[in-house]
C-alpha cells in the first residue's frame, strides 16, 4: 500500500470507530453496520472510481475483511433513533436508512447509487478536514436519509439526474449545477444544494467552501493605488509608506477640485529596512516581541505627530540649521564635495528630497533667471481656465511662479548625488557638531517654519509640488504672487540669519499677478451676479399655479446661491440638506456634503445674519406655497410640507407635466438641474462660492487653520472641533461676521418672494 493509501486507511479506521459505529453498540451490531456499508459502496458507479482510485482499493479491503451479521437495518436504525444518535452518527443513520416498501426496483437502484456516491464524497471531505466538513456532511447525509424515510423529501430523487446519463463525477457535478438554476420547492432546492456542495468539494479536494463576496469590478482606469513614503521614521530604520487610493478621472467639476470620498483614517505599510531577508525569515520570538513594542511606539509617534504642536516635536533646532547652512555654504565656497552640499541646501530651501530635486518637469525645475539661481514652479488647477466670454468678468491668472534662491547656489543647480552619499555627509555633521540632522527633517523644515509662523499650508503644498486633489486648498485658492514671494524670502532670510550669513537675494519687485483659481470674483462681478438672479424673480402677484411654479423655481435658485455662498457648501445633490440641520438657537448649520450624509465628513458652521433672514423668508414662502397648492396640486403641497418639517430636503424644483402643462411634479435640486435652469446666468462652475470665499478669507487675514476647518479641509487628527483642538465655536462666529460684512459690502440682500415691489 502506498503512503497516501496508508494515511487514508488511518482516517478510515478513525471514521469507523468514531463517526460510523457508536461505541455503545455490541460487536454483532457493529459487524452488521460495517457489512451494510460494504454493500452500499458496491453500488458506486464503476466510471466514477477513476477519480477515487485509492478509495476503491480500501473499499475492496473492507468488503473482503467484513463478514455478514444477523441483525437487520431496521433494528440498528431503531437503536440509533431510541438513543437519539441520528444526528451524532449521520453515516450510520444513512447506511441503515429503511427503504419504503412500495417503490420500484429502478427507484431502489438509483437511491443506492446516490447513497454510495454521497457516502464516498462525505468520507473524502472528512479525511481532508474533519471540522470544516462536519456541517456539510451532516446536511447531505440527513437529506439522503430523509429521501428514503420521509415522503415529503422523496421527490428529490426524481429530480436528480439519471446516473446513466453522466459517465463521470465531473458530469454529475455539472448536471447538479444546471439543476440549481431551475426553480423548485424549498425542500428540493435545499437538498440539491447539499448534494452539490459535498460532491464539488470531494472532486476538487478543497479545504473548505469559502463564502464568495461579490464586489462590483472597477476598471484600472477608474481607480489606482499608490504608496507615498513617510520620511519621519528614517532614524528608526523603518520604511513607512501611506496607502492612498486615487481616482485619476474625476467626472464632475467638484471632483476635479477635491476628492469627495470619505476617508475615516489612514493606512500605513511598515517595513524594517535594516533586516536582511534571512533575518526576517529566521526571526526569533524575542525579536518578534521587540518588534511588536517598536510598532506600538510607532503608532504612538503617529498620534503625537498629529496631536502635538508642530514646533515641539521631531523638528530641527536652530543649532541644527546653523551647522547645516554653515557646513554646506563652506563646502560650496571651498569646493569640498560641492554637489552634496548644494543638494542638502536645496532640500532645505525647496522642501523636497534629493530624488525629487533631480526630477525636473514643467511644474518644477531649477534655473538661472537674470543671472540668479531661482526655483521655477508651474501651477495650474481646473479653475485656472474659464470660458473665454468671462475674460472681462474675471481677473486672469498666471501659470507659474519664480522664487529666488541664495546667491551661493550660482552654477550649483544640477543635482546627481546618491542618497547614501548625502547620509554620509549628514552623519559627519552630526558627529562633529552633535546635531540631529536627517534627510527627512531637512525636507520637512520648510513646512515646519511656515506653519509655526502662521502661514498657509497651501503655500507649502505649492512649493513642494503636491497634487491639488490631495490638498484641496490648492484648488480653491487664488494666490497673490507678490505675497508668495514675500513669504518665501522671509523663510530664506530667516534661516540664513541663524547662520549669520547673507543669502544675497535680489531686490524684490512687485509683479501684481494672481496664481491658482480664477474664481475670486471682482467686486462688480459678484454684485452683478446676485443682482441678475434677484431680477429674474417675478414681482407681480401670482394667480395661477403655473405662475406660482415659475416664482418658486427662480426664488429657490436665489436662495440656493446665497446659502451655498455663505456656507461654502459643495456642489452636490440636495444641497443644504434638511431644515432640521439648522439650529435656530445659535444659528448653526450641520453640513455633510460629501458622497453621502456621513458623520465623518461633516462640519458645523455659523450662518451670517443675512443667510438666517433669507432662510426664514424661504420657509414663509414654503408655507404660502403649501397653502395655495393643497387643493389643486397635492404633490406640491406635500413636498412643501416635507421641506418645512424636515422630512424632505429643503430645496426643490417644480416641474411641468408634458401632457397638460400643469406643474404637479417636484424634483430634487441637483447640480445638473440648476445648471440647466440658470444657463448663462451661471457661467462658471457651481462651486464658485467655495473658491471665492477661501481666497477672500485668506486675503483679509483669517488664520489658515480656521479656513480649513470652515471648508472641511482639515487633515485626519487635526479637526478644528476635535477632542484635542483648542478652537471653539467663537472662530465660526468670527468667520460669520466676515462673511456678513462681505454680503453687505456687495449689496447681497435678502429677498422676500411675496413682496410686489
Amino acid at each position: 500500500m502506498t503512503p497516501p493509501a496508508r494515511n487514508i486507511s488511518k482516517k478510515l479506521k478513525e471514521l469507523l470507530n468514531k463517526w460510523l459505529v457508536p461505541e455503545h453498540l455490541n460487536p454483532e451490531l457493529k459487524q452488521t453496520l460495517l457489512m451494510q456499508l460494504a454493500y452500499s459502496v458496491q453500488a458506486f458507479p464503476a466510471g466514477y472510481w477513476e477519480q477515487f482510485e485509492l478509495m476503491h482499493r480500501l473499499v475492496k479491503v473492507l468488503i473482503t475483511k467484513t463478514s455478514s451479521g444477523s441483525v437487520s437495518n431496521t433494528e440498528i436504525f431503531g437503536i440509533l433513533k431510541k438513543n437519539k444518535h441520528l444526528t451524532s452518527y449521520p453515516f450510520a443513520a444513512t447506511i441503515c436508512a429503511v427503504l419504503p416498501p412500495n417503490v420500484t426496483p429502478q427507484w431502489i437502484t438509483k437511491y443506492t447509487a446516490y447513497q454510495s456516491i454521497v457516502l464516498i464524497a462525505c468520507f473524502i471531505r472528512y479525511t481532508h478536514n474533519q471540522q470544516i466538513a462536519a456541517s456539510g456532511n451532516e446536511n447531505a447525509l440527513r437529506e439522503l436519509r430523509l429521501v428514503a424515510m420521509d415522503p415529503r423529501h422523496r421527490k428529490l430523487l426524481d429530480i436528480l439526474p439519471a446516473l446513466d446519463e453522466t459517465s463521470s463525477i465531473e458530469l454529475l457535478v455539472s448536471a447538479l449545477k444546471e439543476l440549481r438554476k431551475h426553480k423548485y420547492p424549498a425542500l428540493q432546492e435545499y437538498g440539491i444544494g447539499y448534494l452539490d456542495l459535498v460532491l464539488r468539494d470531494a472532486l476538487s479536494w478543497t479545504e473548505r467552501r469559502r463564502r464568495r463576496i461579490r464586489i462590483p469590478p472597477t476598471s484600472d482606469s477608474d481607480i489606482f493605488v499608490e504608496l507615498n513614503p513617510i520620511d519621519a521614521f528614517e532614524d528608526a530604520g523603518l520604511e513607512v509608506k501611506e496607502l492612498c487610493v486615487i481616482s485619476p478621472k474625476p467626472t464632475t467639476g467638484q471632483e476635479r477640485d477635491e476628492a469627495l470620498t470619505i476617508t475615516a483614517g489612514r493606512t500605513f505599510r511598515i517595513e524594517d529596512s535594516a533586516l536582511t531577508h534571512n533575518q526576517k525569515i529566521n526571526r526569533s520570538p524575542t525579536s518578534r516581541a521587540v518588534r511588536a513594542i517598536q510598532h506600538q511606539c510607532l503608532t504612538e509617534k503617529l498620534s503625537i505627530m498629529q496631536l502635538s504642536l508642530s514646533c515641539s516635536y521631531n523638528q530641527l533646532t536652530e543649532w541644527d540649521i546653523r551647522q547645516l547652512i554653515s557646513f554646506t555654504t563652506d563646502g560650496i565656497m571651498n569646493g569640498v564635495d560641492p554637489e552634496s552640499c548644494s543638494a542638502l541646501l536645496l532640500s532645505l530651501l525647496c522642501g523636497r528630497d534629493p530624488i525629487s530635486l533631480a526630477q525636473s518637469s514643467n511644474a518644477f525645475f531649477l534655473k538661472h533667471y537674470k543671472n540668479h539661481p531661482c526655483l521655477y514652479l508651474g501651477h495650474s488647477v481646473p479653475a485656472s481656465k474659464q470660458d473665454g466670454r468671462l475674460e472681462k468678468c474675471l481677473k486672469k491668472t498666471t501659470n507659474h511662479l519664480v522664487l529666488p534662491l541664495p546667491k551661493i547656489l550660482q552654477d550649483q543647480l544640477t543635482q546627481n548625488v546618491g542618497t547614501e552619499d548625502l547620509k554620509s555627509v549628514i552623519n559627519n555633521i552630526n558627529k562633529r557638531h552633535r546635531c540631529r540632522l536627517s534627510l527627512g527633517r531637512i525636507t520637512r523644515f520648510m513646512e515646519h517654519w511656515y506653519l509655526n509662523n502662521g502661514l498657509d499650508r497651501a503655500e507649502v503644498g505649492l512649493i513642494k509640488g503636491r497634487a491639488p486633489r490631495n490638498q484641496p486648498a490648492l484648488s480653491y485658492s487664488n494666490f497673490d504672487v507678490d505675497k508668495l514671494i514675500e513669504n518665501y524670502r522671509k523663510y530664506v532670510i530667516s534661516i540664513f540669519n541663524i547662520a549669520e550669513i547673507d543669502p544675497e537675494l535680489p531686490i524684490a519687485k512687485p509683479i501684481k499677478k494672481q496664481l491658482g483659481s480664477a474664481l475670486h470674483l471682482p467686486s462688480q462681478t459678484l454684485y452683478n451676479f446676485f443682482r441678475i438672479l434677484r431680477s429674474q424673480i417675478p414681482r407681480q402677484r401670482m394667480h395661477s399655479l403655473e405662475e406660482l411654479a415659475t416664482l418658486h423655481n427662480h426664488y429657490v435658485c436665489y436662495v440656493w446661491s446665497l446659502l451655498t455662498f455663505a456656507t461654502g457648501h459643495r456642489d452636490v445633490n440636495a444641497p443644504m440638506g434638511q431644515r432640521t440641520d439648522f439650529n435656530s438657537h445659535n444659528n448653526s448649520w450641520w453640513i455633510s456634503d460629501k458622497e453621502n450624509r456621513h458623520g465623518v465628513a461633516s462640519r458645523t458652521l455659523i450662518l451670517p445674519k443675512t443667510a438666517v433672514m433669507q432662510l426664514e423668508h424661504y420657509l414663509k414662502h414654503l408655507q404660502e406655497l403649501k397653502k395655495r397648492s393643497q387643493l389643486i396640486a397635492e404633490d406640491i403641497s406635500n413636498r412643501a410640507d416635507a421641506a418645512i418639517t424636515g422630512r424632505g430636503n429643503l430645496l426643490f424644483f417644480i416641474k411641468h407635466q408634458e401632457q397638460d402643462n400643469i406643474p404637479k411634479i417636484t424634483q430634487e435640486l441637483t447640480p445638473a438641474r440648476v445648471k440647466a435652469f440658470l444657463g448663462d446666468q451661471l457661467p462658471w462652475p457651481a462651486n464658485w462660492g467655495r473658491h471665492h470665499m477661501r481666497s477672500e478669507l485668506k486675503r483679509i487675514g483669517v488664520a489658515p487653520e480656521e479656513i480649513d476647518g470652515w471648508m472641511g479641509h482639515e487633515d485626519i487628527g487635526e479637526e478644528s472641533m476635535g477632542r484635542h483642538s483648542m478652537l471653539s465655536t467663537q472662530y465660526l462666529n468670527r468667520i460669520a461676521q466676515h462673511i456678513e460684512s462681505l454680503l453687505n459690502t456687495h449689496d447681497i440682500t435678502v429677498v422676500d418672494a411675496w413682496k410686489t415691489h
